[in-house]
């Protein structure tokens, strides 16, 4: 009864002592993740009950991580979508599998390969040119007004931050009381860290994750997938923890930079991806999307990452109960309008687009 127990595990969650608090729960075990033989568990399930047991080994699968690209200053007019039924989208592997082999594969294909192509050595151009528009007041009666009255400007999302400069550009802000990062990689927090040591960010909190076992013996039974931290630094806070297994409704907050984490994940992941926003947001927040229009043939269109994701997408996952119609604020070429990358050439595509939209939360 009592292996049956730490195998098991418990629900484990952190909140951040900054001053926007932050919460996520996780599942505590993953013993998928774990480098122990099979036969190692199946002995320790033996011992603890009678009879046989089954142990069920999470697979490793991608995942989602932040895009990141720069933006010219050559404004369309707005345009307002209204929202349309989203097109079927069959689950995927990435969408079946564990926390676990979502955040193995990036950090080990991408961050320990330094193979971050998403990532600019500049501040995102969005983010400059529309901060007016995202870190305007939010509108009287709302949750965001009382929010941004109470703490002295806004607290600003960054999903799937990576390590961004954008984050610390927001900081700086004067409309800006605090920023939250949530990134599932501690390889990308560390970086962050390394390279910003103006923030004095530090590590505040941590749940080790493993279950039971992973609370007592957590130099063994690491776990990358379950356990979580909170890095805090000024006025910037770091929630590591998986996006799609976080609690994210302490994080209250008015306004929400996603620079490309909306187009990084599978298509199949999106509508679990625009969940976990609403219950991190308060009505009255506005989100700023950098989306992606590919141009050419279908199966082209059809990969990624970065996923083709325009405003037409967007309008079809924020539903009008909850959501304002979302406004294409610019559409322009990908890089500043240069040549098409050899890769994007080679899938049949004749044209990469990024498509700026803003919507608010009602």
């Amino acid at each position: 009864f009592v292996m049956n127990t730490l195998l098991r595990g418990t629900n484990a969650s952190f909140t951040s002592t900054g001053k926007t608090s932050s919460a996520c729960g996780v599942n505590a075990l993953g013993l998928g993740s774990l480098a122990f033989p099979r036969a190692f568990w199946t002995s320790l399930v033996f011992m603890g009950s009678v009879g046989s047991a089954t142990l069920a080994v999470a697979s490793s699968s991608s995942s989602s991580s932040s895009y990141d690209s720069s933006f010219a200053t050559t404004p369309s007019s707005p345009i307002r979508c209204e929202a349309s039924a989203p097109a079927a989208v069959a689950p995927s592997a990435e969408h079946q599998n564990s926390a676990a082999g979502r955040l193995r594969k990036w950090r080990e294909k991408n961050w320990e390969q330094n193979n971050t192509a998403w990532h600019k050595q500049a501040v995102n151009g969005a983010l400059g040119k529309y901060a007016h528009q995202l870190l305007v007041a939010p509108r009287d009666g709302t949750k965001a007004k009382e929010i941004y009255d109470a703490q002295g400007g806004h607290v600003v999302l960054f999903p799937l931050s990576g390590k961004t400069l954008d984050i610390v550009y927001a900081a700086t802000r004067k409309e800006v009381a605090s920023v939250v990062g949530v990134e599932g990689v501690r390889l990308a927090v560390k970086e962050f860290a390394r390279e910003h040591p103006s923030l004095d960010l530090r590590e505040t909190k941590t749940t080790p994750g493993g279950g039971l076992l992973g609370r007592f013996l957590p130099a063994i039974f690491k776990d990358e997938a379950t356990a979580t931290e909170t890095w805090e630094g000024g006025r910037v806070t770091i929630l590591r923890a998986d996006w799609f297994d976080a609690t994210l409704s302490d994080a209250k907050a008015t306004a929400v930079f996603d620079r490309g984490a909306l187009v990084a994940i599978h298509p199949s992941l999106r509508e679990s991806y625009v969940s976990q926003l609403e219950t991190a947001v308060v009505p009255g927040a506005r989100v700023l999307i950098v989306g992606i229009e590919r141009q050419g043939s279908a199966s082209g269109v059809a990969m990624g990452p970065p996923f083709h994701t325009t405003v037409d997408d967007i309008a079809a996952l924020f539903s009008s109960e909850r959501w304002s119609a979302p406004i294409l604020l610019e559409t322009k070429g990908m890089d500043d309008g240069g040549p098409l990358p050899e890769r994007f050439a080679k899938a049949g595509l004749t044209a990469v687009n990024e498509q700026i939209v803003l919507v608010e939360r009602k």
